[in-house]
């Protein structure tokens, strides 16, 4: 009988080979790598999202900034926030935002709201709706009697209220756009230095220290009141979009108050961007501004003929 050396097998033998597949634990560790990567990957996804976002907010002020200069040029004057209480001064900018078809389609003899307006009010205009704003941008503003407007995220800075938080006296404290008509050179406080457009973004929901507010809320000052959880000036054709500062408190429910960015969005500067907003001077430049901003600084940069001196923003 012959004798199989060592190593060999018979001709009719098949070596066993073990297969090794993951154990448990290896499961478990490739499971936690990819979590640990995803938790790293996610908030760099997030961040540049935001960071698009707000290139593109920062785009459409830029573009209404132009509008509001080519308005200038071609009337002399900076658009006024309203006119005779029935229309808004976005409604005047429209041709210089290549938009006279809705333009042609708008009637300045009727009321904005009047439901002859409602093929040009309700038209929804990209420029006006900043992306990183939670409420859909198609949303349209419902003013009962099967009548609907198309909302904006962004508004003038027409004014301040009297604030205990800043008590000066005796100045002119109208805005770049206000009620009255001025042309750019009589903004005496400086272009460079004069808030022109800024974000309130989310109306008409109503919104308060990043998070939705409540249905009901009466302020206590001459801002308007939430009753139905949906604030008032929303729609870009309403002549009450307009952003005066009354001050809110940091809570967002009350005014006066010491907050002048991101406490509300009801009528005051409001935006989703984290830690401020964009805003547009006069001048044509837009900035972001911190939602620490004192009061008072606030306050001086809305002001177009205030006499301030204002540094350090």
């Amino acid at each position: 009988m012959k004798v199989l050396g060592s190593g060999t097998f018979p001709h009719n033998s098949v070596p066993v080979r073990k297969h090794h597949g993951f154990t448990l634990i290896e499961l478990l560790v490739v499971i936690a790598i990819i979590a640990i990567l995803i938790a790293l990957l996610l908030p760099a996804v997030q961040q540049a999202r935001e960071a698009a976002r707000r290139m593109w907010c920062r785009n459409n002020l830029k573009q209404l900034s132009l509008a509001v200069h080519n308005y200038h040029d071609a009337f002399g004057v900076v658009v006024p926030q309203k006119i005779q209480s029935q229309h808004s001064w976005m409604a005047l900018l429209l041709p210089h935002l290549d938009q006279s078809t809705v333009y042609n389609t708008y009637d300045f003899n009727i009321p904005w709201d009047h439901v002859d307006n409602q093929s040009a009010t309700s038209a929804i205009l990209s420029v006006l709706h900043c992306p990183s704003s939670p409420s859909d941008a198609a949303f349209r503003y419902d003013l009962g009697s099967n009548k609907f407007a198309s909302t904006t995220d962004y508004g003038p800075t027409s004014g301040i209220a009297p604030n205990p938080w800043y008590q000066r006296q005796g100045f002119d404290r109208t805005g770049a756009i206000s009620r009255r008509t001025r042309h750019l050179m009589t903004i005496t406080d400086g272009t460079s230095n004069t808030l022109l457009l800024v974000e309130d973004v989310g109306r008409p929901q109503h919104w308060t220290a990043g998070h939705r507010g409540p249905d009901l809320a009466i302020n206590g000052c001459p801002n308007f009141n939430v009753t139905t959880g949906l604030v008032m000036g929303a729609a870009w054709a309403s002549p009450r979009n307009a952003l005066p500062l009354h001050g809110f408190t940091k809570d967002g429910l009350n005014c006066p108050g010491p907050c002048a960015i991101n406490c509300t969005n009801n009528n005051e500067a409001y935006s989703f961007h984290e830690g401020g907003m964009l805003a547009t001077f006069a001048d044509g430049h837009v900035q972001f501004l911190s939602e620490s901003i004192a009061y008072s600084v606030y306050a001086e940069l809305i002001t177009a003929r205030g006499g301030e001196v204002v540094s350090g923003y």
